[in-house]
């Protein structure tokens, strides 16, 4: 150990797995969630891959190029962040089994509407990385939005 181990406490803790909770929504749907962070490889790998398609296509910055990046984004969280729900219902009220495929659909439905700013919300805890330290875990550091 070096001499300033005792910092280790507070690195990113690479498969952690915290809880985030939509209080906005009826139900308020609680998805588990692994950091959209450097330490989360399958991510940031995904990530830098996206990254580097679009930068190849030289889009000039608009609106509708940003409502295209946070779906971009909403398709690698489902894939690579949330690692499960419960509480997520559909437009009849029936409870919807989590899978990728119906995690993406989910997060596009927030990012492209009028609900974006619950998506910039969930975004801003999954990609803070004090979110995902040990401290952070041991204190039970709850997280939602409203």
């Amino acid at each position: 150990m070096g001499r300033f181990s005792n910092l280790r406490g507070a690195a990113v803790v690479s498969d952690a797995v915290r809880s985030y909770t939509f209080h906005d929504l009826a139900g308020s749907p609680e998805l588990q969630v692994a950091p959209a962070t450097q330490a989360n490889r399958e991510y940031f790998n995904a990530a830098l891959a996206a990254a580097r398609d679009k930068a190849n296509v030289g889009r000039k910055v608009t609106v509708a190029s940003l409502a295209d990046d946070r779906i971009t984004r909403a398709k690698l969280y489902a894939r690579h962040v949330v690692k499960g729900w419960s509480g997520v219902k559909d437009a009849t009220g029936a409870l919807v089994p989590f899978s990728p495929e119906a995690c993406e659909e989910f997060l596009e439905e927030l990012a492209g509407s009028d609900l974006s700013y619950l998506f910039i919300e969930f975004v801003n805890f999954i990609e803070e990385e004090r979110n995902f330290t040990a401290e952070a875990i041991a204190l039970g550091k709850s997280s939602s939005s409203g």
